[in-house]
């Protein structure tokens, strides 16, 4: 299933990320995966800024919440609600 979803803050409530997913909730959920939380972008060296939040929230034994904004039927329809949510927060 497509989905573009929200990483939420637990303590703030705040909505820290939007991304995309076509694998379900695989994809949201592998933000906290130590495997891909402590890799390095491979663009910058650097850990991405998200990372960085997850990290400091996963210190403190919390995780982000996941909000699913919308559930789309094809790749087109995700790529473009993608940028509408990343857009309109």
């Amino acid at each position: 299933q497509y989905l573009v979803y929200g990483l939420v803050d637990p303590i703030s409530k705040q909505l820290r990320y939007v991304g995309q997913s076509s694998t379900g909730m695989q994809r949201p959920l592998s933000h906290t995966w130590e495997s891909k939380l402590y890799r390095k972008d491979r663009k910058s060296t650097r850990f991405t800024h998200c990372q960085v939040w997850i990290q400091k929230l996963i210190k403190d034994n919390l995780k982000p919440e996941i909000e699913i904004l919308e559930a789309c039927d094809s790749k087109e329809a995700l790529n473009a609600a993608e940028v509408f949510y990343i857009s309109y927060f």
